[in-house]
């Protein structure tokens, strides 16, 4: 016969236990708090505001002139289905989430920040090793795998994470976080959850991933393909596609229509259609740069290797 009494006081017993746990824990980490929340702004600050941070950022210890690599990490309910979770079950699953990675990586060799960036969280690891970063990003990363496997297994979470490349110094905090951030997009928008995702951030791609990261940039960018937005979504992305392809192969018809595997003449009536829709002139190189800027930045989370 079952015992009822027991069923009905080990749950408690285990609720109550759970957050003991919690208490000690957040009260372990408290002093980093601080820092946490600096390293928040760090993120989000456009580039000419990092030099203001620099001296606030030493006197509360944060290692600025170590070598640093950033994770950033999406979170989500596995029980939530089509559209976004309720916004409590996400907020519930985030706080454990920090608790959960703070308790991994506290014992490591390596020094970790768990930062809250909005519904996300930053893992940051930092190591003045001298070397080429190379170290610290093989020792980070074992970290984070064993925290995305605790997550999903303990949380039930459905994860998607970035990882930045290793960088230098207060702006390399930024830099290695923008990538982090902009690969794990490209997870969750791909469909690769539980590994780490890494943004290919070599020559011009590096370039458009900190201007994604600043919202005036974006803003201007998403101004500038407003009038093929409103198209709807199916016959602006065939718009951009197209112009993109024209842009990249120098306004040729022919080898854009390669690429696309179009006609010549297709092309041209498209890019007549998309030049009317936007007001503009694809003669005026100040025109035809900020539209393809705008156009990459559009395709920046295509495609990137998971690894």
């Amino acid at each position: 016969m079952p015992d009822r009494a027991a069923d009905l006081v080990v749950p408690s017993v285990a609720a109550a236990v759970g957050r003991l746990v919690r208490r000690t824990l957040e009260h372990r980490f408290a002093p980093s708090q601080t820092r946490a929340e600096l390293l928040a702004q760090i993120v989000v600050a456009e580039p000419t505001h990092l030099v203001g941070l620099t001296e606030q950022a030493r006197s509360i210890g944060l290692p600025v002139d170590s070598t640093h690599v950033a994770f950033w990490v999406d979170l989500r309910p596995a029980h939530a289905g089509e559209g976004d979770p309720p916004i409590a079950e996400r907020r519930r699953l985030l706080a454990s989430a920090e608790m959960l990675c703070l308790e991994i990586m506290h014992p490591s060799d390596t020094w970790w920040h768990v930062v809250r960036v909005g519904g996300s969280l930053l893992l940051l690891a930092s190591d003045d090793d001298g070397g080429d970063g190379q170290v610290l990003v093989r020792a980070a990363r074992a970290d984070v795998d064993v925290a995305v496997a605790r997550l999903v297994a303990d949380e039930g979470a459905v994860v998607h994470v970035g990882m930045g490349t290793d960088q230098r110094g207060l702006g390399g905090i930024r830099q290695s976080s923008v990538e982090a951030r902009s690969a794990a997009e490209l997870a969750l928008r791909t469909g690769r959850p539980g590994v780490i995702t890494v943004m290919d951030t070599t020559g011009l791609r590096r370039v458009l991933a900190d201007l994604h990261a600043s919202p005036l940039s974006r803003r201007v960018m998403d101004e500038l393909l407003a009038p093929l937005d409103a198209l709807g979504p199916t016959r602006a992305a065939t718009a951009v596609r197209t112009l993109t392809a024209y842009l990249d192969h120098q306004c040729s018809p022919k080898h854009a229509g390669a690429a696309l595997h179009l006609h010549p003449n297709a092309v041209t009536y498209r890019i007549q259609r998309v030049t009317e829709t936007l007001g503009v002139d694809l003669a005026d190189p100040d025109v035809r740069l900020g539209l393809h800027l705008a156009c990459r930045m559009r395709g920046l989370l295509d495609a990137a290797p998971a690894s």
